[in-house]
């Protein structure tokens, strides 16, 4: 900002001129010359300060604080003229209070408690209803209580129990679940193994957690590492190991403060760390939720990765409150698939990632106004989305959720009342039950209220730490100023602000973390991954958002001397290492990195990527069009026929919208596993035009007209003469077979 300060002290005298009266000319309205000026004049032996503010900039609260909070530094000051500034505390008493105690929630004093108790109480009390839901399958509380009682006696006998880790390597259904909870009965943590990830970072993790028994599919064996941990590899096992006399648990002894899941996160030393999470730190969460409706009148979907957090809230929070917990079998759903299966299962309450939410909102709005309950976060939300959805969908509660995985899923929630079109941030809102939030300075000290700073969160939800890493737990987790002896708080890394009001404002973190899809992404270690390639001399990480919006990560690298690679093959080797949202986009190969006058990589200087296209251009209609939708999604301004989605940054979340879109253009559905299957134009083209046949085969004259109308309505809403120039190819529509 520009600021000014002005001190008026000369001695002030009264304009005389022979034969004309003088008087001072007050002006109504002040004109701000500087973004902030301070004027002071001494006069009599005292001091009188007027400021002058932009209002454009500054808000009237936000000086009228700024006044007190320098009243209070020259209060200081007058006493002791040898003190330090940044020692003098800006905030009085009361305004203390507020912050620290009243824009905090009183403690809920819950009973201690594990999630099999807070489960087993709701068979009893409605042991027929249904629990779970998994296409046509469905499970009553009773039966699902049974099976996991009949899982843990299996496990037990195979070493699990009190601290001990059991891994879980299954695909998404119902028996997933089973696995849970049957995991938890026996007092052991379940360890997720996403069947997703390279097998190198499987591996690392489980060296890690050295699980006594890792459960999994026979068809899923070969995606686990080799291991002297015993294998069971067959649902059939399973079952055919249980007895009927299983069916009824034994209880063991273990406590609210035994670990209930180990997750692992991206690492900021380049190595991913496991969050020890307890039974307290969940049933804290889902018990007596004041942030959203948890009830038998609830069907919740659960299509979070079980790996993620998010899953926590999905199924804890269903099964300990008596809802209905709908399981997407498909693990990554299109747009289409997501929208058919929240109406045909009745879907009350949701959770979707940022970027997810986002689609739904661009591309298939409608499909949520079955909800009256949706939560979105894992990353800032658009403030235009949450507009439209608050001004559409009256019945809709949406919430944006924020918290770590370390606080366990949720610390802070915001419900969106009604949404100003003006806003230029979405709050994420206030502390919820049992969660205690502190924005603090570099010396630990609370800041006022527009004033960023680190947020600090305290309260029953924080985890335990890291798995067989005590340096770096003493470094995240600790000791709190501002509750009783003994208590911690986790150190997010996050910047926050408070409103005036108690909600807070993200502002962004004090590192290079970023999220990508609400997954955690650390920079350093994609970094310290590529330096481990022998080809790589530097590397540099960084995220950069598209022309849609949408967060992606570019590397840049300088190469080894004499080495000669392909920055495809290098995005091609880290996929054989770290999970899907950890590949950058795009790796760009530099001679030499940008310096800072510090001495240091100068990150702001790094030029924007550019993506290199195939020169071949689109033959058929249904090449022209598919290259439209492939550029339309990644924000590129021209695509090849012969490109790859996703070497040009496409990702499963871009891919969903891409399919999504196909299908309303042509009238025909391809999945996500065609587009990986397929990833080029061409490819996709080619099954497209395989399945545009088959139904043309099938369909009348009048049929196919009617097809010709709407695919010609249709495109002539996104596809504008200029691409049909572009692509040398105008669109042409299907004709009698």
């Amino acid at each position: 900002f520009q600021v000014s300060f002005t001190m008026l002290n000369a001695p002030l005298t009264r304009l005389t001129l022979p034969g004309l009266q003088v008087q001072g000319l007050v002006e109504e309205e002040l004109k701000v010359r500087f973004d902030l000026e301070l004027h002071a004049w001494e006069r009599d032996g005292r001091f009188t300060v007027s400021w002058v503010y932009n209002r454009d900039l500054f808000d009237r609260w936000r000086i009228e604080q700024m006044a007190r909070h320098y009243g209070r530094i020259l209060d200081a000051v007058l006493v002791d003229d040898t003190c330090r500034v940044d020692d003098i505390a800006l905030l009085d008493a009361t305004e203390q209070q507020r912050i620290v105690s009243d824009w905090n929630p009183h403690p809920a004093l819950l009973p201690p408690t594990t999630l099999p108790a807070l489960f087993e109480a709701q068979v009893v009390r409605t042991p027929d209803a249904t629990a779970l839901v998994c296409t046509d399958q469905h499970v009553t509380y009773a039966t699902l209580n049974a099976r996991a009682n009949q899982l843990a006696h299996l496990l037990i006998r195979h070493g699990a129990g009190p601290e001990k880790i059991v891994g879980l390597a299954v695909p998404r259904s119902l028996d997933m679940v089973v696995a849970l909870l049957g995991i938890t009965k026996t007092g052991a943590a379940y360890l997720p193994l996403d069947l997703e990830y390279p097998t190198d970072r499987l591996a690392l993790m489980m060296r890690d957690a050295e699980p006594v028994v890792v459960m999994t599919t026979i068809d899923n064996a070969h995606r686990i590492p080799p291991s002297s941990r015993l294998l069971i590899d067959d649902y059939n096992h399973w079952h055919d190991a249980i007895g009927p006399e299983d069916i009824d648990f034994v209880k063991r002894e273990w406590r609210s403060t035994n670990a209930a899941y180990i997750m692992y996160t991206s690492g900021s030393t380049g190595i991913p760390k496991g969050v020890v999470v307890t039974h307290g730190n969940v049933s804290r969460l889902v018990q007596q939720a004041t942030y959203v409706s948890l009830d038998e009148s609830e069907r919740v979907l659960q299509m979070a990765p079980v790996s993620f957090d998010a899953s926590t809230f999905e199924i804890w929070g269903c099964l300990t409150n008596g809802g209905t917990l709908v399981v997407c079998e498909t693990t990554i759903p299109t747009l289409d698939e997501l929208g058919c299966l929240l109406a045909r299962q009745q879907v009350t309450t949701a959770w979707l990632t940022a970027g997810l939410f986002h689609a739904m909102v661009v591309d298939r709005l409608d499909e949520l106004a079955g909800l009256t309950q949706l939560l979105a976060g894992g990353d800032i939300l658009l403030p235009g989305d949450v507009h439209r959805v608050s001004k559409r969908l009256e019945g809709l509660s949406l919430i944006n959720g924020y918290g770590p995985t370390e606080a366990t899923t949720f610390s802070c929630c915001h419900k969106v009342m009604a949404f100003d079109e003006k806003a230029v941030s979405v709050p994420i809102g206030r502390p919820i039950a049992d969660a205690r939030i502190y924005v603090l300075d570099g010396r630990l000290r609370t800041v006022p209220p527009g004033v960023p700073g680190e947020v600090y969160i305290a309260g029953t939800g924080v985890a335990r730490g890291y798995l067989n890493q005590a340096v770096l737990t003493a470094e995240r987790f600790v000791p709190s100023l501002y509750d009783l002896p003994g208590t911690r708080m986790y150190r997010t890394g996050d910047i926050a602000q408070w409103q005036t009001d108690g909600l807070l404002d993200f502002v962004g973190r004090v590192d290079q973390q970023v999220k990508v899809r609400g997954f955690r992404a650390e920079p350093a270690e994609i970094e310290r991954t590529l330096l481990e390639d022998g080809a790589v001399q530097q590397a540099v990480v960084v995220s950069r958002r598209s022309g849609t919006g949408d967060k992606h990560l570019v590397a840049y690298v300088v190469l080894s001397e004499g080495c000669v690679i392909s920055c495809v093959e290098l995005r091609q080797r880290l996929r054989r290492i770290l999970p899907d949202y950890l590949i950058p986009a795009v790796i760009v190969a530099l001679d030499s990195m940008p310096i800072a006058p510090n001495g240091k990589i100068d990150r702001s200087a790094l030029p924007e990527p550019q993506f290199e296209v195939t020169a071949r251009g689109p033959q058929t209609p249904e090449e022209t069009i598919i290259c439209h939708i492939f550029s339309e999604a990644l924000s590129i301004a021209r695509v090849g026929v012969d490109d790859d989605f996703f070497m040009l940054g496409g990702h499963s979340l871009l891919a969903t919208r891409v399919v999504s879109r196909i299908r309303a253009v042509f009238g025909v559905a391809l999945t996500i596993g065609d587009l990986f299957d397929a990833p080029t134009v061409s490819g996709c083209a080619s099954i497209l035009q395989e399945r545009l046949a088959e139904k043309l085969e099938k369909m009348s004259e009048n049929e196919l007209a009617e097809l010709r109308r709407h695919m010609e309505a249709v495109a002539s809403a996104t596809f504008s003469p200029q691409d049909a120039v572009s692509y040398n190819s105008p669109p042409s529509w299907p004709s009698s077979p």
